[in-house]
């Protein structure tokens, strides 16, 4: 199996909550939106911040991707990938949880700071208090940022939206 593969099954083999029938979209949004922000230049390392342009651009995908408010139904994603908008989910917009929660999959590590504190809360306050990044497998980063592993990863979360 090559690398890309193992990634790919990594991704698809995510922890997601269920509800009504659906699993939560949140953990594939937020990747995605690190792919956005990588290509736009906004992300040059490996450290994912937990900033105002990050949430802003999940907020904005997760509209696009999981409320469905685009006028023509159909989300044209970089380099021209298309997906049909046909779900209502029942879930929220949050980006706290699948940045926290992510921990857990083999993929992505929280940098504790000087001000984490065990236990609290799972929200965006006490998330930018107490982690200074978030970072991902450096393989799976590498490969985001290139051009045919990086449409395989899209392609794979965008069908599990």
């Amino acid at each position: 199996m090559t690398p890309l593969q193992e990634h790919l099954d990594q991704l698809q083999r995510m922890n997601r909550a269920v509800m009504k029938g659906f699993k939560a979209p949140h953990k594939p949004v937020l990747l995605l939106t690190i792919m956005e922000l990588m290509e736009k230049g906004k992300i040059v390392d490996n450290r994912i911040r937990l900033d105002e342009e990050l949430q802003k651009e999940f907020k904005r995908l997760w509209k696009i991707l999981v409320d469905g408010e685009e006028e023509q139904g159909v989300f044209m994603v970089a380099e021209g990938l298309e997906l049909e908008l046909t779900r209502r989910y029942p879930f929220k917009c949050n980006i706290a949880n699948p940045f926290y929660h992510m921990q857990h999959e083999a993929f992505w590590r929280l940098e504790k700071s000087a001000d984490w504190k065990e236990g609290g809360s799972v929200n965006v306050s006490s998330l930018r208090k107490g982690y200074e990044y978030a970072e991902l497998d450096g393989t799976l980063f590498e490969m985001m940022k290139t051009g045919a592993s990086r449409e395989a990863i899209r392609r794979t979360l965008l069908d599990m939206i």
